[in-house]
């Protein structure tokens, strides 16, 4: 158990931009309140205009003098992630930290569903598109941080990436990672891609590491929210659901703190897991233990969270990356 990290440990942030991908409910919502409190500019992101601005202008009434930026992003098509890099690297000087929030937990009936990109829809939303946006602003990532402030790459990941069904090494078979599947009818991909994630970040790190230019710079981080009651658990039933999840504003304080705490270092894993007392945390393993091994679901958030041994496979990371490189089209170079 750790020490409690809270809101109130939120450092200043009026001189930061930070990108926030999938803002405009859920986590990604509640980290937006959390960085606009302090005086953070945020770049928010949603699938439509529509859906962003409505969620900036709720942020405002909470926040009055948020400062709030809202484009446009669609993290089904590929297309639209080098579009919006155009966009973002065109408007925007710096950046100072880029937390890849947006996912998708499930499609409708878990039916399988092929991109424009020829890549599994899950897949393509949780971790091809988020490596291929990484890649796209790594420079103004790069450009923006120093050895004193650091920009950080934040990569979400779940407790469910310990699931012992989990295999995503691709030598095994591309329809592990969300390629050449078109046989298959139904899947549910999220805990697969959710370990995807962390070993990306894992990756991402240690390959900032050999990089002098890069090193100190440029922190790749990663999250979990534990159990949280947002749309992405609302598959276990809308009672366990509301009943046994974290509110959202607590949720986000591991990606919050990933991306905001000085004392965060690169390769770190946040979530939560301090002393919390009450039905959720007696009940709240029995409902996610099918999912994963890792109980570590309440609370605030503490450094060096629980991770799979598979997590750290250097090869399979390796292997990974190649295959996110071929899928986009883009090399990503360190």
């Amino acid at each position: 158990m750790g020490q409690a990290w809270t809101t109130e440990n939120i450092p200043d942030l009026t001189d930061r931009r930070i990108l926030v991908t999938g803002s405009n409910r859920g986590l990604g919502y509640a980290t937006v309140v959390e960085l606009a409190k302090k005086g953070c500019e945020v770049v928010m992101t949603a699938r439509t205009m529509e859906k962003g601005n409505k969620a900036a202008d709720a942020i405002r009434k909470l926040v009055p003098d948020a400062k709030l930026h809202v484009l446009e992003l669609d993290l089904s098509t590929l297309a639209s992630v080098r579009s919006f890099a155009k966009q973002f690297n065109k408007k925007f000087k710096s950046l100072n930290g880029l937390i890849n929030n947006a996912g998708i937990a499930a499609t409708t009936d878990m039916a399988y569903i092929e991109t424009e990109d020829e890549l599994e829809l899950v897949w393509q939303t949780n971790y091809y598109a988020p490596f291929l946006l990484t890649n796209l602003l790594m420079d103004k990532l790069v450009a923006s941080g120093t050895t004193d402030v650091p920009s950080r790459v934040v990569m979400i990941s779940s407790v469910t990436h310990a699931h012992k069904r989990n295999n995503i090494d691709p030598s095994v078979g591309l329809e592990r990672i969300g390629k050449k599947s078109k046989e298959r009818k139904k899947c549910y991909e999220y805990p697969a891609t959710k370990l995807a994630d962390l070993m990306f970040s894992t990756t991402l790190h240690r390959k900032i590491q050999e990089n002098s230019d890069y090193v100190g710079k440029v922190l790749s981080v990663c999250a979990h929210p534990g159990f949280s009651s947002t749309d992405m658990t609302g598959g276990m039933g809308a009672i366990t659901n509301g009943l046994f999840g974290m509110d959202a504003s607590q949720g986000c304080l591991s990606q919050v703190r990933a991306c905001c705490d000085p004392s965060v270092e690169s390769g770190e894993y946040i979530g939560p897991n301090t002393s919390y007392y009450g039905l959720q945390h007696v009940l709240g393993p029995v409902f996610m233990s099918s999912t994963s091994p890792i109980n570590e679901l309440y609370g605030n958030p503490v450094l060096d969270a629980t991770r799979s041994e598979y997590s750290k496979d250097e090869r399979i990371g390796n292997e990974l990356w190649a295959a996110a490189e071929e899928a986009t089209g883009a090399t990503f170079e360190l």
